[in-house]
């Protein structure tokens, strides 16, 4: 009789957030590096990362992990960032300056704010543990394995088991999310709570928007169906009223509160939709109105007001 392999993932703790390096080695591992930061000043990042790895693939050193580490974390991949950040500071060590070493280890700290550290263990030994087709180990793992926010596929075979799958969903921890956010876009707004009405927060991330960075929250109702808001600051167009926009089936009511734009999109008719932008208005506004400070209301038409008549561009 086969034995039954059993996995167990366990979410312990979750808190949802270059320069080139110098002296690469030489031939092609120095084409390889100088590729990534032409790749990098171009703005092509995937690429660019790639050929960071390939170069210290061929001929590593350490100060490379740094360009691979940053790219990672501008890329949003925190849990990956972390990782080779760690690996830097353990291969250069005294190589590399204090300043330097302080202010990873400053970033390290605002990365780990993002990520969930899951537990993954099994009933059986050297059972060959991977995370969304990516091995990370073999059993019993030294370590929990650090998680961006999303769905993620945990793995587990051996030879002669049965191999098991588990799929996890790392959720946003709202407060340090939305903190970090701040902070990255430039200005104050909260996170919409939705609950009341059927759609909970699934997460958050940083996305890149015209050039300039962007915050994006994720929902999810009962049935599965999803629902963005994008946020950026903008301050070169003047306040608007909401506007709508249709593609292919997806719906967006946009529109401008300074210093900020919103965008409410999804896969809804677009009464559900101008319904859903009129509760998340009220709540953005609520805050907008707190930041302001006592006795310092809202100036004269800052505001498109619930309930606005949408305008399709073009219509």
């Amino acid at each position: 009789m086969k034995r039954s392999l059993r996995l167990r993932a366990t979410v312990l703790a979750l808190c949802i957030v270059g320069s080139a390096a110098a002296a690469p080695p030489k031939n092609e591992a120095e084409t390889q590096f100088t590729k990534g930061v032409a790749l990098t000043k171009a703005g092509d990042y995937p690429n660019a990362l790639a050929a960071f790895k390939k170069a210290y693939e061929i001929a590593p050193n350490f100060r490379v992990l740094y360009n691979i580490a940053q790219l990672h974390a501008f890329s949003n991949d925190n849990a990956s960032a972390i990782k080779v950040y760690r690996q830097y500071l353990a291969e250069g060590r005294d190589q590399i300056p204090t300043a330097r070493r302080q202010e990873i280890e400053k970033e390290i700290g605002r990365l780990t704010a993002n990520v969930a550290k899951v537990t993954v263990t099994s009933n059986v030994r050297d059972v060959e543990v991977s995370v969304d087709d990516t091995f990370v180990g073999m059993t019993p793992l030294a370590e929990p394995v650090l998680m961006n926010v999303g769905k993620h596929k945990i793995s587990a075979s051996k030879t002669g088991l049965t191999a098991q799958t588990k799929t996890v969903e790392v959720k946003a921890g709202e407060e340090h999310l939305v903190r970090w956010l701040n902070r990255r876009v430039g200005a104050p707004f909260a996170a919409p709570s939705l609950v009341e009405h059927g759609w909970k927060l699934m997460g958050g991330r940083l996305v890149p928007d015209g050039g300039q960075p962007a915050a994006q929250f994720m929902y999810e109702d009962g049935s599965g169906r999803r629902l963005t808001l994008y946020i950026r600051k903008e301050t070169g167009t003047a306040n608007t009223a909401f506007r709508f926009a249709e593609r292919e089936g997806f719906g967006a009511f946009y529109w401008i509160d300074q210093p900020l734009a919103y965008a409410l999109a999804g896969r809804l008719q677009r009464e559900e939709l101008m319904g859903l932008a009129n509760l998340v208005y009220a709540q953005l506004e609520a805050v907008a109105t707190s930041t302001q400070g006592a006795g310092q209301p809202p100036a004269p038409g800052s505001a498109p007001g619930p309930g606005a008549s949408p305008a399709a561009p073009g219509r």
